[in-house]
């Protein structure tokens, strides 16, 4: 008997092209399951190069027992272009490595889930991670902070700023996470409407945080499914989920929310037997172990060892062996009866220690660099400061020291300059990024709290 299974493919952050994430998906099934046909949504012949290059969000794999619909949630346009620019600087570095500590000292982080030793530990891990990139920042060209900054990394600052409401009144960017669960909820009712059984999940990335915030439903008394369609499968790849919960802590509630799609005050879908699947790795510093989401059941925390390098680890799951065979097994789609074995050749094992080992060595000495640099343009300032002001006063100043048979030479005065800037220049810098950035943490994160608790008291006051 046929039966249609949606798959809605969730992409993360970056300039994504429509199309991209979802071909990489099918791009794994289709790899897994060589006798699938793949399909347009009127029933032509295609293949994942035309999908991508089409910009196809939606396209449908067919066995002779079932359909698989697969949906695209297409978001990047809303966090591209100019309403985004100059969004990243130097203050969100300073707004993530405080957060944590912040969150503990309101109460938002029980000692209970978050001792308050690894809380110290892990917040001055986060500034130690300041202090090394600021200078790198310095360092990177005008192109990279408007192509790069702006248009990738930031997407995660503008995003969870946008949901807890941190964004200027006027902003584009005001009601951009609303919109974008919208079209994650949109397209599990397009699923809905077309007809399909049940409904499975994958997202990766900062859309793991999309996904599971387009999910989760906050209600004491949540409307009764009814004719809602099951969600049954929920996969999470390189999800930062656990570091969004620590550091913008009641952006995510885990413990009170429940899988269910709302449209119109009515529960199109719901995962009352949810299976999740978090796929995770050593090599993807933005993944994680998932310890605190088991309201909706348990996880199943799957660790991927090789997935190459720390610069291309975070991109690999699409590809991975178990994730394709996990994906193809809960889609019910037939597999290639013997899988060829994966081996991984003794230059790509060399390649990978390689980049391993130097990333970090390459970002230290950019980091030591950019501090080099800062501090010799401001002991130059320092300098050319006393060196004017030794001009100016060269000659009254001298002739009141002769009175005591003292001289000062202008060699001298640019030594003493130099010894100053360069004792005092990187203490000061040190000590003012650090300062500086908490209290700008702490101003931001008092009016998030402000906030928070008059939209609890609004709610209160409704009820």
């Amino acid at each position: 008997m046929d039966r249609d299974i949606a798959l809605i493919v969730v992409h993360g952050i970056g300039s994504q092209r429509s199309g991209e994430t979802i071909g990489q998906c099918v791009g794994g099934i289709l790899h897994r399951c060589p006798l699938i046909e793949l399909k347009t949504e009127s029933g032509q012949a295609l293949t994942v190069r035309e999908m991508v290059e089409q910009g196809l969000t939606r396209a449908t794999l067919h066995t002779v027992e079932q359909t698989v619909r697969v949906y695209e949630v297409a978001w990047a346009d809303l966090l591209a272009g100019e309403q985004v620019s100059g969004t990243f600087n130097k203050v969100w570095l300073a707004e993530t490595s405080w957060y944590p500590w912040l969150n503990a000292k309101c109460g938002w982080l029980t000692t209970e889930e978050y001792p308050r030793w690894l809380v110290i530990a892990r917040t001055l891990q986060l500034v130690f991670v300041q202090l090394v990139f600021t200078p790198i920042y310095e360092l990177l060209p005008q192109r990279w902070h408007a192509e790069v900054m702006d248009q990738v990394v930031a997407d995660v600052s503008n995003y969870m700023h946008s949901f807890t409401g941190w964004v200027k009144p006027l902003s584009p960017l005001r009601d951009a996470a609303d919109r974008i669960i919208d079209r994650f909820r949109d397209v599990a009712a397009q699923a809905a409407a077309d007809g399909c059984s049940e409904i499975q999940i994958v997202a990766h990335s900062l859309g793991t945080v999309i996904a599971y915030q387009g999910l989760g439903y906050y209600s004491a008394s949540a409307p009764s499914g009814g004719q809602a369609v099951p969600i049954t499968h929920l996969y999470t790849l390189g999800s930062p989920l656990e570091k969004v919960l620590f550091i913008w802590s009641g952006s995510l509630r885990p413990e009170l929310a429940i899988p269910q799609i709302q449209r119109h005050d009515q529960a199109l879908a719901e995962g009352k037997q949810l299976r999740w699947r978090n796929y995770h790795s050593p090599l993807d510093l933005v993944s994680g172990y998932l310890r605190r989401f088991k309201s909706w059941g348990p996880v199943e925390n799957i660790r991927l060892r090789d997935l190459g390098n720390l610069a291309k680890a975070h991109t690999a799951y699409f590809r991975h062996p178990r994730f394709q065979e996990d994906l193809s097994l809960g889609l019910g789609l037939p597999q290639r009866t013997a899988e060829p074995s994966r081996t991984v050749s003794l230059v790509d094992k060399a390649r990978s220690a390689v980049v391993n080992l130097t990333l970090p060595v390459f970002l230290l000495l950019a980091s030591l660099l950019g501090t080099i640099l800062v501090v010799a343009v401001l002991t130059l300032v320092v300098v050319l400061s006393w060196s004017l002001a030794y001009l100016i006063v060269n000659y009254p100043l001298n002739a009141l020291l002769s009175l005591f048979g003292l001289n000062v030479s202008f060699g001298a005065v640019a030594q003493a300059a130099v010894v100053v800037g360069l004792g005092l220049t990187l203490p000061l810098l040190m000590y003012f990024t650090v300062v500086d950035g908490y209290r700008y943490a702490r101003r931001t994160h008092d009016h998030w709290q402000r906030s928070k608790a008059e939209s609890a008291s609004g709610v209160a006051d409704s009820a």
